[in-house]
């Protein structure tokens, strides 16, 4: 689901984005959803249809494919039991018992959710051998050589030295001992060839990554074959 919220005066929640938005929210709590064929009605006396409806944290929200943000509906918060109060400067949610729920800022006409800022703080610069190891997910100290020599910018350490690393101990001594995978999710947009998937294979010996894409999952065992044949 998206960040940007609007807060107006339709009658439905409505929210962008890829199907899977409803999916993502499920994880949260008691969420649900179902299919629908309810529309909304815009100002122009157009209408567009939902796809899906369902409770994402909140009440009666419509997946509409064909608007451009996600749109929170005063009726509806209201309806709820929920009271907002609107002044000059944006607009507070607050829930049953008065705990504020959300505040909005008002925006070129437009009252839009406010979300809170996401940082990412460092303490200190480290670097060294062992820890550019770590950072490119324990890789050997042949390929670690190549990208300090040229490959990559920025890699400052002197000498590559991965005997002491105690997850390097355990793993795998030869080639397709163990090997890593993972299928994504199905992308929103298709590739040029009709992909939708990737699928991630790692070879626990020198932690080499290689990448497929695929049009369907079902092309997953194939796809290792050829990966096996190779390696091999």
């Amino acid at each position: 689901m998206s960040k940007i919220f609007k807060a107006e005066g339709g009658t439905e929640h409505r929210s962008i984005g890829h199907r899977a938005f409803l999916n993502a929210v499920l994880a949260t709590g008691n969420a649900t959803h179902e299919e629908t064929n309810e529309q909304i009605l815009l100002a122009d006396n157009n209408r567009l249809p939902a796809s899906c409806k369902g409770d994402v944290l909140l009440k009666e929200v419509l997946y509409v494919t064909d608007i451009s943000t996600n749109l929170l509906s005063v009726t509806r918060i209201v309806k709820h039991g929920h009271t907002v109060l609107f002044n000059d400067k944006g607009c507070r949610i607050y829930d049953t018992n008065w705990d504020l729920m959300a505040t909005t800022s008002l925006v070129n006409n437009m009252y839009w959710l406010d979300q809170p800022e996401k940082r990412a703080n460092c303490t200190r610069s480290v670097s060294g051998s062992a820890l550019w190891h770590r950072r490119l997910g324990h890789l050997n100290q042949w390929s670690m050589r190549q990208l300090r020599d040229g490959s990559a910018t920025g890699l400052t350490f002197s000498n590559v030295d991965s005997t002491t690393c105690t997850t390097c101990g355990s793993r795998a001594h030869e080639p397709l001992q163990l090997v890593h995978s993972d299928i994504c999710d199905p992308m929103e947009e298709q590739s040029i060839r009709g992909s939708q998937y990737f699928f991630t294979l790692i070879d626990d010996y020198n932690r080499k990554v290689f990448v497929y894409f695929l049009i369907s999952k079902n092309e997953a065992t194939t796809t290792f074959k050829v990966f096996r044949s190779m390696i091999e």
